[in-house]
């Protein structure tokens, strides 16, 4: 077989591999929540019984456009109010060894310093845990809410119960009203988000089961 001849293949043990740096993350490390509170041990005091953080809820609603000599918005104002929590603390565990640190000293050596990038990526990854903990509780909030509202309008709304029986129709003209009335309460409901797709077609079959 003839000699190939200076290939690639025959110069692969002089050729260099070209290290292209910095890291490029392909991590979302923006959490939004360490963009709102921005907390680390220089602007929070870790001690106490518990923190007590002033919230503001609400924006004035005395605004919108007007004609002229048109009557005024009604007056209205910021809105405040505070929560107290107990204070508990977010632990983050990393490992290295004395050889790592050696040779990642010198950026000769490493794109990275082993200490600073495993200490700055725990940083963002307890962020991270923090915020799905709290999506998690504000999600188990809103279906507190929800199911609390609920039960009150189904309360208000008196026919429409979705454990129990329908309630009785009145006879004649009154009665198609009455139903009519609570259909339409059902599709309030179901347009608020106080009601599912399947719980909306529950209460309506039983409102038209008994025209």
């Amino acid at each position: 077989m003839a000699n190939p001849g200076a290939t690639v293949a025959a110069l692969s043990d002089v050729l260099k591999f070209r290290y292209l740096g910095p890291i490029r993350s392909q991590l979302n490390d923006e959490v939004l929540i360490t963009q709102i509170l921005n907390l680390d041990s220089k602007n929070i005091d870790l001690d106490g019984l518990s923190a007590y953080v002033p919230l503001k809820y609400g924006r004035n609603s005395g605004v919108g456009a007007r004609r002229e000599y048109d009557t005024l918005p009604t007056a209205g104002n910021q809105a405040y109010k505070h929560v107290n929590f107990d204070l508990t603390y977010q632990y983050g565990r990393a490992q290295f060894s004395g050889q790592a640190i050696q040779k990642t000293k010198t950026d000769a050596g490493a794109f990275v310093r082993v200490i600073t990038s495993e200490l700055d990526g725990l940083r963002k990854d307890q962020a991270g845990d923090v915020y799905r903990a709290c999506q998690a509780q504000e999600q188990a909030w809103r279906e507190k809410r929800r199911v609390r509202e609920l039960e009150e309008l189904r309360a208000k709304s008196g026919g429409i119960n979705l454990a129990g029986g329908a309630a009785p129709a009145a006879a004649g003209d009154d009665g198609s009203q009455a139903l009519a009335g609570r259909l339409q309460r059902a599709k309030d409901m179901l347009q608020q988000g106080l009601l599912t797709d399947a719980e909306f077609e529950q209460v309506k079959a039983r409102i038209l089961s008994e025209l």
